[in-house]
């Protein structure tokens, strides 16, 4: 019988486990440091697993295609390959094109907004101080051309660092952090295509390395558990994919028809924002209030209340459907998922509270059909 399966082998390990964990408690600094300093080592290769599972249906998907065309017919590996590779250039492509669409937009957007801000915002000042003038209240409101902007120009110059060389290692600084993120990432997808195109040999692989550790029985559950949660994952990215394309197609017609200012622009945000469940097309619409504030103020306000309006049929007639159907669960969970999940984790909690949910509600639908 195996050490820690004995009495006195899990006494120890029980004692071990406590000791470590008061250590821990009492050295959360330290413990934090040396969790951020392994999490920094490992960056690529979690970067890797999370490129796999995005690329995985879509690379599938591919595959399959390759795979039951007759004019065409490679190998196994040779069509796995094109799948990954056709996946890869496809994601590329259209992040590209929606960068491509939303930079322009952004800067012919700011150019207007800064051109016509300070008039509107004087407009404003003398419009509320007209109004507080007729009410008998002397508001005493700061007009643009009262306000020292050599004050303020040196107040914004003493934020910036000091001296030359303090401006100069600043800029270092953030340039090496740049490139250290670009080369994780660069490698992070070279080991996420990787797996994709391996990806029996490596399942094979951790399923041996797995049961050695932990033995069959609690191997096949954790495999389980990882199956469910790549599937949920899957399921996840296709209808999320699906319904930020339905968002941003609405905005786009929407805007067409009540001619609001930089439509393609607006739209591609939304679709882009709209991949953060729920909340995340909120973002773009304070993005499209500040486009439409370039043409109006009552115009920005027309645009806000055609995006509650969106929003809120979108909120309950689409994104319960297509998210909640391809996960197979309630629009009432979904909701409720990514509430709690953006609470207690914020972005990364909202983006996979949705399949945390599915998997938490599989594994509790499958222990109750062996209770019952």
């Amino acid at each position: 019988m195996p050490f820690r399966e004995r009495p006195a082998g899990r006494a120890v390990l029980v004692i071990c486990a406590a000791i470590a964990f008061y250590a821990a408690i009492n050295h959360l600094g330290e413990v934090w440091r040396a969790i951020k300093w392994v999490l920094d080592v490992l960056a690529p290769i979690l970067i890797g697993f999370a490129v796999f599972f995005i690329l995985s249906p879509f690379a599938s998907l591919i595959e399959g295609a390759i795979k039951r065309s007759r004019r065409f017919s490679p190998g196994e590996k040779a069509a796995r390959r094109l799948g990954v590779t056709a996946a890869l250039l496809t994601v590329a492509a259209v992040l590209a094109l929606v960068v491509v669409i939303i930079i322009p937009e952004i800067r012919r957007g700011s150019a207007t907004l800064a051109e016509i801000l300070p008039g509107e915002i004087e407009k404003a000042v003398v419009a509320i101080d007209s109004l507080a003038d007729r009410a008998g209240v002397d508001l005493e409101l700061v007009s643009l051309g009262d306000i020292d902007w050599d004050k303020v120009r040196a107040s914004a110059e003493s934020l910036m660092p000091r001296g030359g060389q303090g401006l100069l290692s600043g800029l270092v600084g953030t340039l090496g952090s740049v490139l250290g993120v670009v080369f994780d990432l660069v490698i992070g997808v070279v080991i996420g295509a990787k797996i994709a195109i391996e990806k029996e040999a490596v399942g094979r692989f951790f399923r041996r390395v797995t049961s050695a550790l932990m033995g069959s029985s609690r191997a096949e559950k954790l495999f389980h558990l990882v199956s469910l949660s790549r599937e949920a994952f899957s399921n996840f990215m296709q209808g999320q994919l699906l319904e930020a394309c339905s968002l941003s197609i609405l905005t786009f017609i929407g805007m067409l028809i009540f001619r609001f200012p930089f439509p393609a622009g607006v739209a591609a945000v939304m679709g882009l924002t709209a991949l953060i469940p729920v909340f995340g097309a909120w973002i773009g619409a304070g993005f499209g209030t500040l486009m439409a504030l370039t043409a109006s103020p009552a115009r920005a306000l027309f645009f806000l209340a055609f995006i509650i309006t969106l929003q809120a049929v979108d909120n309950t007639f689409i994104y319960p459907r297509i998210v909640g159907g391809s996960m197979k669960l309630n629009g009432l969970i979904v909701l409720s998922a990514v509430t709690v999940g953006g609470a207690a984790f914020g972005f990364v909690g909202m983006l996979l509270s949705v399949p945390a949910a599915s998997v938490i509600y599989t594994l509790v639908n499958e222990a109750a059909a062996k209770k019952i």
